[in-house]
């Protein structure tokens, strides 16, 4: 086996000769990798149901842009975490309404897609997720009925299986190239982010309405469609594969930043900014790469205690540690929300600087996209200050 090559110019310029030698190679085959570590809430999220039911009429729930009125029908919730509960179905007769005209563009794009510079969708099935007050406000309104929850756990599984299934190939668009990927959104992970971080509030609905079966309104102040170089805080996705209109219909700043002439295009949503990337890399002749990443990092948001990373899922990673203590992570399989998460101990201060070892493996070397070949690493919003690269290769 030849020395070890360690290189320290362009990280493209790594990737591009790692690709390449990775084609002499056959497919592994691949191999099931696990968490060592589960961090519990994280886990009563993924496995969280609802139940109970509560009654509303002509309840009225406003979101920036968005407006829901609920004219009659129940409301079932998930199960309390950190004495929040983040879930809700509703089953009934609804509406939902999005006005467009606090942005001095997004009017004239939403009519050019679907002819009106509003949207109005009636539904009858909902669901909520959120990390403010949705579930205190609609149960401070709501009668406490013994009516069965059934229809909305079939609804709420339906939702499970439409938000974590990324089936190879992606079906449509936007599920394939906005949503899915190594950016594929685990809500449970993001709401466990809103969590652990007391502050940070977000709301995202999920409409099987009657013109549009999967319109998705996202609300969230670190960016409504995190997948994309955008700092927009308000988003609404026609996530429909069928439809006409399946594209991003609605991105705009929150309302309140249109009336005081702060929003900006230039706002830094970051949690974190990357400062340096360290990456030792073997491909072994037994057919597989491992790799080990050091990425150090500045918090940029105060409180960040969850870490997302852009990695390809079909890279699977095995371990991870904040200097010596391995720490929990997220990782889901590859053709479902897999998109890779890391768990700090604690909330970390503005500026505090933490350094992550991360352990990966087990490519398909024939499915890896060698026009990106940055999402062979697991990489982090903004460039990095060094980055530095040792490759180990077999005898071929």
């Amino acid at each position: 086996m030849p020395e070890p090559a360690e290189q320290h110019h362009a990280p493209h310029a790594f990737y591009r000769f790692l690709i390449l030698a990775a084609f002499f190679l056959p497919a592994p085959q691949a191999i099931p990798a696990d968490s060592p570590l589960k961090d519990p809430n994280y886990q009563a999220l993924r496995s969280d149901t609802v139940a109970g039911s509560w009654r509303v009429n002509n309840l009225m729930l406003s979101r920036d842009a968005g407006t829901f009125t609920f004219r009659s029908g129940s409301f079932s919730f998930g199960h309390p975490v950190l004495g929040k509960r983040v879930f809700a179905v509703f089953i009934g007769n609804g509406s939902f309404h999005l006005t467009a005209s606090a942005s001095p563009h997004e009017p004239g794009h939403l009519k050019l897609i679907t002819g009106a510079e509003e949207v109005d969708e009636v539904f009858h099935t909902a669901v909520f997720c959120f990390t403010d007050g949705t579930a205190e406000e609609i149960m401070a309104k709501a009668e406490a009925t013994d009516e069965s929850p059934a229809n909305a756990a079939a609804a709420f599984r339906e939702f499970r299986s439409l938000v974590r299934d990324y089936p190879d190939p992606p079906l449509g668009r936007v599920r394939g190239s906005i949503l899915g990927g190594e950016h594929a959104a685990n809500i449970d992970a993001q709401l466990l982010r809103g969590l652990y971080t007391p502050g940070h509030e977000s709301f995202s609905a999920y409409i099987h309405g009657q013109k549009h079966s999967d319109l998705r309104f996202i609300l969230d102040p670190a960016g409504a469609i995190p997948q994309l170089p955008s700092s927009e805080e308000v988003a609404l996705i026609d996530a429909d594969p069928s439809s006409d209109q399946e594209s991003i219909l609605f991105l705009s700043h929150l309302k309140t930043e249109w009336t005081a002439h702060t929003a900006s295009s230039h706002e830094n949503h970051r949690w974190v900014q990357a400062e340096s990337y360290r990456i030792d890399t073997t491909i072994g002749s037994n057919e597989r790469l491992t790799a080990t990443a050091a990425v150090r990092m500045k918090i940029v948001t105060g409180g960040t205690r969850i870490v997302s990373f852009g990695l390809l899922p079909a890279l699977r990673v095995t371990a991870v540690k904040l200097g010596q203590e391995s720490i929990p992570f997220i990782q889901e399989p590859r053709k479902q929300d897999a998109s890779f998460h890391a768990i700090l101990p604690q909330p970390m201060k503005t500026g505090e600087e933490v350094e992550l070892t991360i352990d990966y493996s087990e490519i398909r070397w024939c499915t890896m996209p060698a026009a990106d070949p940055s999402r062979w690493a697991p990489a982090k919003a903004g460039t990095p200050v060094s980055t530095s690269f040792r490759i180990a290769l077999p005898t071929i």
